[in-house]
């Protein structure tokens, strides 16, 4: 048994967090009131774990709940995002702070956050919702069993606002209903990292059990991969890509393209993948309808019933969201690696984005993979170009491609180092360097530091893409020996 003591490691690192963490509210590192008994101090604690995004998820479940409808096309709150620092700081050089009468999504600070809650507000019909359906409905997940015989009567604020402010803002004693509703966040939170965690577990069955020996399936228990586990959802469509890649290996077309599209209807970026995916395991024009008919239901399924439900708005708005995201230039390759140009929200910007790494990825299914070794070859060169063109970064991106390289860490011994390199640097951006620079560390170095480390990052996402097209190149369609 000592063989897999790594399965010990997430259960009890999500002990370990759910132990410290306070039951009636989020934690944030810029609240000015720190949790009473919290043992870590609030600089340190996303150093743990983060509540931030979870937060962001819980208020979207309980938006659901009250029978609001999604589809508010974009929140000033959000636009404002790159005004807005980890520490609640408001660049007044770039944005006019707006805490005027009240109107839902209309602010950025914390202070301009508690003026808010002062003032009398109504909820909207329509609320902010950026993730897909599916998504929402693992979402909601979290408030089976919540405190309350239901959603509590809040200030409308709680419910529209950005997660930052209102994980900053304690729950006031003398408001029963805003008390209950942060003991709700509190109970979806721990729900969400309970099947994060599961998610894990299962994907590490699926690499020890799918994958003939030697797979470093320990790998997944470092800092980089384990962080963001339980405090964010791509775990799961991470292991769905990889029962798929394992169900089309044992030519279970059904279930693969099946699995494809689970993951497509939690995070759009699988479908990057699906050419390659499409190509390898349809052997036949039968099995290629049999596996895209399959991959088609889950999204076609979710999105169809938010359209009913939601309407048009509420089943458009988030896709359309994501394909117009703003451009975050301090963690991306643009203007450092690509042209800025490339990535303005310009109709010809766009399609160019788009189209990329769409053809890479037809290129290289129009032969099909040997094996699957060079199936998770391809998939992991054709999801670089895709997060290489990304206006903007996030670093739990991590997942998505670690578990392609993992099964082929045991295969390249190349891989390995770089593998726990990419890992440690991905931890390293955050939260130590992200929460470090929004605090100004380092002053008037911060530019050079951002760019150094994203420079590091590019060169290792860059070779591994770079060597994995050589080995296909060399390998042609003779599978590749153990080694390579």
């Amino acid at each position: 048994m000592l063989r897999y003591w790594y399965y010990l490691v997430p259960p009890l690192y999500l002990a370990v967090i759910l132990l410290m963490q306070p039951a009636d509210r989020p934690v944030m590192i810029a609240a000015e009131h720190p949790p009473a008994g919290y043992p870590l101090k609030l600089s340190f604690a996303r150093w743990l774990t983060d509540d931030c995004d979870t937060l962001a998820y819980a208020i979207r479940a309980e938006n659901a709940a009250r029978g609001r409808k999604a589809g508010v096309v974009r929140p000033d709150w959000f636009s404002k995002a790159t005004g807005f620092r980890a520490y609640g700081h408001f660049d007044a050089d770039k944005y006019e702070e707006r805490v005027a009468p009240y109107e839902p999504a209309s602010t950025v600070t914390e202070q301009g956050f508690e003026e808010l809650l002062q003032r009398p507000g109504r909820f909207r019909d329509r609320y902010f919702l950026e993730y897909p359906p599916l998504a929402l409905w693992l979402f909601r997940l979290g408030l089976i069993g919540a405190p309350g015989d239901g959603p509590p009567d809040v200030h409308p604020a709680l419910l529209d606002e950005l997660q930052f402010c209102v994980g900053c803002h304690p729950p006031r004693a003398d408001h029963p209903g805003e008390v209950v509703q942060y003991a709700r966040f509190r109970h979806a939170l721990r729900v969400y990292a309970v099947l994060m965690t599961l998610a894990q577990l299962g994907l590490m069955l699926l690499l020890d059990f799918g994958f003939p020996r030697p797979c470093p399936t320990w790998l997944l228990v470092l800092p980089g991969f384990l962080y963001f586990t339980p405090c964010r959802f791509d775990i799961l469509p991470a292991m769905l890509v990889m029962a798929s890649v394992l169900a089309a290996d044992k030519r279970k077309v059904a279930v693969a393209g099946l699995c494809l599209g689970l993951a497509v209807a939690l995070k759009m970026y699988p479908l990057v993948l699906a050419p390659i995916l499409l190509r390898f395991s349809a052997r036949s024009w039968k099995d290629a309808i049999v596996w895209c008919a399959c991959a088609a239901v889950p999204v076609v399924v979710s999105y169809g019933v938010m359209w009913w439900t939601d309407g048009v708005e509420g089943a458009t708005v988030p896709f359309l969201f994501q394909l117009a995201r703003d451009p975050e230039m301090e963690w991306c390759f643009y203007g450092r690696f690509i042209p800025p140009a490339f990535s303005a929200k310009t109709a010809s910007a766009s399609l160019v984005r788009t189209f990329i790494p769409f053809a890479v990825s037809v290129t290289l299914s129009l032969r099909r993979p040997p094996d699957v070794h060079s199936l998770l070859r391809r998939c992991a060169i054709a999801l670089i170009v895709f997060m290489t063109l990304s206006v903007f970064f996030s670093p739990q991106w991590w997942q998505w491609l670690a578990v392609l390289l993992v099964p082929l860490a045991g295969r390249h011994r190349w891989l390995l180092p770089v593998w726990v390199a990419l890992d440690l640097w991905t931890y390293l951006h955050f939260p130590v360097l992200f929460d470090s620079i929004a605090g100004g560390a380092f002053g008037d170095s911060v530019d050079w530091v951002r760019d150094a480390h994203v420079l590091v990052r590019a060169m290792l996402w860059f070779a591994v893409a770079a060597v994995f097209a050589w080995v296909e190149v060399r390998a042609g369609s003779t599978p590749p020996q153990q080694g390579e």
